[in-house]
Parts: structure tokens; sequence; C-alpha cells
């Protein structure tokens, strides 16, 4: 069990306070930590080393009262797990043993982890080998158990967001010799060198860096003897050095591939060079041994002009600060001009030798990324994207011409552990239009969701030229009649096509369908974020002192013409057109979980669901699902599912033609048959196959209202609670035979739907289908689930009260007068008016009434075919 997260207080990062937690002496790693001069800078909090367990399991110890922004947990393997030394002696070693105190030390950091923002965790290595033969032994090898080790904890936290597990390995290699100091740990259990700990401390730092979203974005390179050996315009392409067999042309080639490499964890990389650009341009397409073709690159600058110039032009086209990037040039004298032109620009020395560009490049150590996403894997894509963007611009003559045809569509989506990776690096690494600059770890953003009153949405952009993904993210906090925007951030690489206004658009309607009068947004200006101020007064909110924005939510804010807002299952603002013929279809399994659902759901435990003995010795040899559980899939087809509108039931029928046994693959297909559009009734006809056998197992129809709404996804309130179960009075399922069952006998229960229900009927579905068209608020909200949810007590009847035991249902049919309502007395009543001893069955007619309404008055009515089973042997 983890404690519970804190509401760290990081938002433009200044010094991070760190706790370092050892079982040796650290204080030569802090000191050096504490003195190293790369960014950020650290204050190391107190601790003794030695207590590693005991600090990691108490949560009320001194040194996390402190609140550390980051804890560092550096141990040797054979004291977390005594055991290893006896493989270090050349003893018999229990590896269940060591590999069990390895999972216990996990446990303790993943307990331990909500206490700091992050946490790191060297992996293990081994000070004293024991030898170079037995190293890898299964009986006695220290470097293979030592790797069981490492693996074994690398898996024990890949699960954790904000847990980290670094290799020393590196650490070690580049020490060489000095790695180990043997005096230093006789006299100060000190383990490593200094050369150890100063590269620690220089991959702490990078780590650090890349959390707090201050990695660098952008390489830009230089072209002759840089990307590739020669100048091209004097010798030609043909002759260019890369790849080959030679060795200059190897590392050439080798150098692009790096580069390459990089792109791909989403890192641009840029062209600014003194060269003709077509010459340039025909090398990268034709000459068969370049890594790099143009496509790789984001942009260039290709020309005779001032490197510096080109430099900032570029950076200005990809909408990156200048702090976001690397410039690499082989000319001393174009890095001393970009150092001193553009001072935000990192311009490291580099060496003449190009067998040294690829290791020179990744020490830099200024490309950290902690979670790579799609967005990073396409970003070059989108950058190509936006090139044909710009040009489309260019050729019409308004912003509203070129808006309606890029046809953008802005997607909205609650924050989910899905997209939870890529929102939080979107959190902590947006500057420019970033509302506060507010930077939270996974888990805490994750926390801050989940609370009562607050809510996180991220915004997914596309147009016909491209898809940018994940790019937006926004959140509100509910104080009594007013809603707080938390954070609003957008990616530059999407400013200007009225995303910002469709964002708002999106909170003020989510601020008024939870009750608030005003929408309040407070700017955190930072020395970044000018372009959100400039936004925000452009706005229409109203502010005196450009600080506090305001909106009354009495005033519709405008949605942007020509942009489609979607939500999760569906269009908000663009009506998608209902005609007859439309279809949809859901695949679902039922499973044997499904099942116990369903019954926990309403009650109808009887044999032929719940007895496989008994259901054996049936006529259908087996258990069988109930037949009112597939109904329930109706609610989550795009026919029903209308943005902007609730279905509102007026009819179902359902004919059970053949039985559906536990994980058949089953498909539920609609399609629309009537619509009156004066009304927007809508009357669909289904169908429930067996999708290997195509076998029609249910069909039937229901008839629904689509009333309109202003309310379309998520309450920003807590829900009541209450129980699952919906009926309330204890059922016993009676072995009823046909003859035991007159005309005129009745029988009946009492229930109450709560949220609780409506959670686990979701539950239910979600558990069902390989994924979920829409969000738990969205499914509630756009379908009249609560009425819904009262026609699978049919079941119930049937199966608890007339015929019981014995019975199953044939056919359904309801019709609803009035839509039922949360946490309301209900009752369920039936009356047997028709047996039939050659079919075997029984209908009945059945009511949903209500204690207040009048007397005879049925909310909803309907009768009920089921069938009767001869009594098993």
């Amino acid at each position: 069990m983890t404690d519970s997260p804190h509401a760290f207080s990081i938002a433009v990062p200044g010094t991070l306070k760190g706790l370092v937690v050892a079982d040796f002496n650290a204080l030569n790693f802090t000191g050096i930590l504490e003195n190293n001069e790369e960014s950020p800078a650290v204050e190391v909090l107190p601790s003794n080393f030695g207590e590693v367990m005991g600090i990691l399991n108490d949560p009320q110890r001194p040194e996390w009262q402190a609140r550390p922004d980051f804890a560092w947990i550096w141990t040797l393997p054979e004291c977390v797990a005594p055991p290893f030394r006896d493989v270090l002696a050349n003893l018999p070693c229990d590896t269940a043993a060591v590999l069990a105190a390895v999972d216990a030390y996990a446990q303790a950091i993943t307990a331990a982890a909500s206490r700091a923002k992050w946490m790191f965790v060297p992996s293990w290595v081994v000070a004293w080998p024991t030898g170079i033969l037995p190293a890898w032994q299964a009986a006695r090898g220290a470097g293979r158990l030592l790797a069981q080790m490492n693996l074994r904890l690398a898996e024990a936290l890949e699960g954790q967001p904000n847990v980290f597990l670094l290799d020393s390995t590196p650490w070690i290699t580049a020490a060489g010799k000095d790695a180990f100091q043997d005096k230093l740990w006789f006299q100060g259990k000190i383990p490593f060198g200094h050369a150890v700990f100063q590269a620690a401390a220089r991959d702490l730092k990078a780590a650090l860096r890349g959390l707090l979203g201050q990695s660098r974005k952008l390489i830009v390179v230089d072209l002759d003897d840089t990307l590739w050996g020669g100048i091209v315009g004097e010798v030609g392409w043909e002759k260019l050095q890369v790849g080959g067999h030679d060795a200059l042309g190897e590392a050439y080639a080798d150098f692009q591939r790096t580069l390459k490499m990089l792109s791909r964890q989403g890192i641009l990389l840029g062209i600014v060079s003194k060269n003709d650009e077509a010459t340039a341009l025909t090398a990268l397409r034709e000459h068969p041994e370049m890594q790099l073709r143009p496509q790789d690159f984001a942009g260039w600058r290709i020309n005779w002009g001032d490197k510096a110039q080109n430099l900032a032009d570029l950076a200005s086209e990809l909408r990156l600060g200048l702090q976001s990037v690397v410039f690499i040039d082989d000319q001393p004298t174009e890095r001393a001009r970009i150092r001193e032109a553009l001072p935000e620009v990192l311009v490291p020395e580099w060496p003449e030798n190009p067998m040294l560009f690829s290791r020179s490049l990744l020490s830099l150590k200024c490309f950290e990324i902690p979670h790579l996403s799609e967005e990073d894997r396409s970003r070059v894509a989108s950058y190509e994207a936006e090139r044909r963007r710009t040009e489309l611009r260019r050729e019409v003559p308004s912003l509203e011409d070129w808006l309606r045809r890029l046809e953008l569509q802005v997607k909205v989506e609650k924050l989910s552990p899905a997209n939870l990776p890529r929102a939080t690096q979107l959190l902590n690494k947006t500057n420019q239009m970033n509302l506060t600059t507010r930077r939270m770890s996974e888990t805490e953003l994750s926390a801050w969701a989940s609370v009562p009153g607050q809510a996180v949405w991220v915004f997914r952009v596309k147009d016909k030229l491209g898809d940018a993904g994940l790019t937006g993210l926004a959140s509100l906090q509910i104080q009594g009649t007013q809603a707080r925007i938390v954070d609003f951030l957008l990616s530059c690489r999407v400013l200007g096509r009225k995303v910002e206004q469709t964002m708002l658009h999106w909170l003020v309607q989510q601020a008024l369908a939870a009750g608030a009068h005003e929408v309040v947004a407070e700017y955190q200006p930072t020395p970044k974020n000018k372009l959100c101020l400039e936004f925000w007064k452009k706005s229409g909110f109203q502010s005196s002192d450009d600080r506090r924005f305001l909106w009354n939510t009495g005033l519709k804010y405008p949605m942007p013409d020509y942009v489609q807002l979607v939500t999760g299952s569906g269009q908000t603002t663009v009506r998608p057109v209902i005609e007859v013929g439309q279809s949809a279809e859901i695949n679902l399994v039922i499973s044997g979980e499904t099942m116990r659902q369903f019954i926990a759901l309403t009650g109808d435990a009887s044999a032929l669901h719940s007895d496989p003995e008994f259901a054996r010795r049936t006529t259908y040899g087996g258990l069988l699902v109930h037949g009112m559980c597939p109904i329930m899939f109706l609610s989550l087809l795009d026919l029903v599912q209308q943005p902007g509108r609730r279905a509102m039931f007026r009819q179902l029928k359902a004919n059970f033609n053949r039985p559906i046994y536990p994980d058949d693959p089953l498909i539920l297909q609609a399609r629309i048959t009537e619509y009156i559009r004066e009304v927007r009734e809508v009357e669909i006809e289904f169908q429930i196959r067996h999708r290997t056998t195509g076998q029609d197992l249910t069909d039937g129809l229901a008839a629904y209202v689509l009333e309109k709404t202003s309310q379309d996804t998520t309450l920003l309130m807590a829900p009541k609670g209450g129980t699952p179960a919906l009926v309330t009075d204890t059922l016993e399922s009676r072995p009823l035979t046909l003859d035991q069952i007159p005309r005129g006998m009745e029988a009946g229960f009492n229930f109450v739907i709560t949220d609780a229900s409506l959670l686990a009927a979701y539950e239910l579905l979600a558990g069902a289908v390989d994924s979920m068209p829409v969000d738990y608020e969205t499914w509630r909200w756009r379908c009249d689930t609560a009425s819904l949810l009262a026609t699978t007590l049919a079941s119930t009847f049937v199966g608890q009260c007339i015929p019981g035991r014995y019975g199953t249902c044939r056919n359904v049919e309801l019709t609803f007068h009035q839509p039922l309502e949360k946490y309301q007395p209900y009752h369920f009543h039936g009356r047997v008016n028709y047996t039939s001893a050659s079919t075997m069955s029984v209908i009945s007619q059945v009511a949903i009434t209500h204690p207040q309404a009048a007397a005879g008055v049925a909310l909803v009515a309907g009768r009920i075919h089921a069938g009767v089973l001869s009594v098993p042997s």
C-alpha cells in the first residue's frame, strides 16, 4: 500500500531538495552533487547511511518530513540481499532467498514512491569479482546472479511512473581502474571513487532536466565536414565521404545513424549550412550511403547568409525557443559566432576527428525524455505537415478559408491511464502557451484529477494534412459557484488555428454543467510564457489587471467556426446526420466473470445461470448467459450515444431465439429503421449473432427520443454512493413447475438505482468489450441508463419470481411512460395472465411503479414470455 502523494510546489524550478538514501557512506557523492554547476541546483537533505529499509518503510521518518523533490536510493547488492555474500565467498547461495530480498526492496521503494516527486535507483554492480571463469556459472557466478537481481528489480519497478532505475555500469566503465577505491572503503565505507560519483551526479542532473522539461529539442547541424566528409559544392555528391569501406566515411555514416536514433525519441533535426540548397538536398536524396534524407529534417536554412540569423529564423519557424537548440559545426569561427549572437543555444566544442562525433554528441546528456510517446515518434512528420499547412495558408485569402480547407478536428478526452504519460510530459515541457507552468509527476497529476470537484482533459488535434497528436491540456477546479482554470497549455505547434478558443469553449461548457456561475483563470508569469498572456488578453474574458481573467457562464463562450470538437465517442459541435439505414455494431464476449457481475447487480442467481451441475442436467447442457445481459450493450452503440443529446427509451422488445453460452464470441448489430425528425424519435432493429457460426441468437427493436441537452460529458460532482445491487428485498428462487403457476399468480420486489449500480453496470460492459467507446460520465449522461438498467430486472422476475428456478426468458416487451431516476423507491410487479402446457410457457403482465404515483399508474409496463424447463432428473 502506498502513501498519499504530497502536493509538491515546484513551478519554475530553482533549487531542488534531494534525499540521498544509501547503505554506504555517500557524503562524497552528496558533496559532488551539490557542487555540480549544471542545472538544476540541488540541496541534499541529511540522512544516515545504513538505514535504507528503515527510511523506505517508515513514512514518519524525519527524512520525509522535509518533503524532498526527489530521492536517490543507492545500495550495494550484498546489503539488500545478505545471502548474496555467499556467492561472493564461493559458498552455495540460496538464489530464491536473494530474489525474495530484491522483491522486498522493490516493495519498499514502491511504497515510498509517493513521498517524493521522483525516485532514482542505481542498478547494482559488484566491487570485488570472484573470478573470470565462474562469473556466469549457474552455481557460483556472481555476475549471473547480479544480472538476475537487476532484472528482477527492473521488472518490479516497471509500473511505477515516477521511479527510474538508472544503469550504473557506464559510471564504472568510464572510471576504469579508479572506479573502486579499496582504501576509501576500509577507511570510510565509501565503495566508489570520485569518478563514479561525478558520473552519477551528472546523469542525475541530466535526468532531472529531462523531467523538468529542460531537455534540448532540436539539433541543428552543418553539412560539409560535419554531416559528411568533403565540400559538396566542390567535389560533387558522388565523391562525399559517407559510408562505404573508408574509416572516415563509416564514421560520418555512424554519426548520421546516431542523429536518426535521437530523432526517433522526438528530438528534431535541422540544417544550417552555407551551401547551395539544391546541391545539398540532391546529396541527401541521391547518395546511396546517406543515412539521413530530407524528410528526416524538420527544417533547414541552406544559403550563404549569416548562420546566427538563419538559426534564429529556423527556431522561430519550428516554434522553439533558442534554449531548446544544440548547434553542431566543424568550424570554430562559426561556433564562436553562434555563442556570441545566440547565447541560449548550446554550442559544444566539436572534435576534428569524425570518429569521435557520435560519442561527443551522446556525451552532451541533454536529450533525456522520461517517457516516449507516439507524439515524440511522429514529431518530424508533424513538422512536414506543418510546412504543407504554411504553403496552403499562402494560397488562400483569409484565415477562415484556411481553417475551412484544413478540416480541423479537436478531440477531447478525460485524463486516463492511457494518456497520462503524454499528458504529464506535455505539462512539464510546455513553456510558452502555459497559464500557470505547474509541474507535476504522473502520480501527482492522476491523484489531483481524482479529487471530487477537479478534472483534467487532454486535447488531440488533427486535420487533413496530418495528426499533431495530444497537444493540449486543461484542468478545472470547482469551488462553490466558481470554476477555476488551473492548467491551460497548448503546444506551439498548433497555435493560431483556433484550438485555444475551442479549449475555452469546452471548459466553459463543463463549468456550466457543474453549476458554476463564473470561470476564473489566473495568469502566473514566467520568463517564457508571455505568449500565453497575449492570448488571454484577446480571449474575451474580462480582466482589469492582465492577471485575473473572468467569464460569466450565463454567456455562452463561442465555438470557433470550421473547427470540429469531438469527445471520446463522437462529435459535439457538428451534429451527425441521423438517417434511416444507418447502422452500428459492437463485438462482445460475456465471460463467467461478467455473469457473476450481472448476478450481483440484478440478484438473479437462478440455477441455470449459477449452478453448473444443475445446468448440465438440463436440455441446454451447461450454464446459460442471462438473456437480458447482452441487451445492456445497446447503450454503447453510436446510434444511441449521440453528442449533445440524451437517448430516452420509449420501447424495448427482445426475442431470445437461441441460448447464449459463456465465452461465446458475439456481435451486436443495429440499424435505424425509422426516424421521426420533428420529435427526434429513433427506432432501431438489433440482432445478436454468434460471430463464428453466424447463428441469430437474439433480435428485437428499441425506440428512443433524442432529447437535447447542454450537458455533454462529465459532471464534476462526487456520486452519492449506495450499493451496486438493485434489488433491496431478499429473493429466493422457487422451484415452481408449470402446474404450480396458476393464472392470476402475482409476485414482485422492490429496487433502487444508485450511482454504485450505474458504475457496476459500466464496469460489466467494459469487461466484455475490447475497448469502451465512451467514458463512464459520457455513457451515463447520453443514455437513459437508469431506465435501461431497470429492464435487466426482467431477468430477475423470471429467475427469482415467476417461473423461478426452472424459468427462461423467451421474449420481453416493455414500454416506458416515464424515465426512472436514481435513489427512488420502485416496485417491479408481475401477474400471470396466460400459461400453456403444450409450449411449457408463462406470460406475465409486468409493471414498474413508484409509491408516490397515482394508483394503477405504471412508469414502465409490458409483458414477459417465459419458458418453464422440465425438472432435471
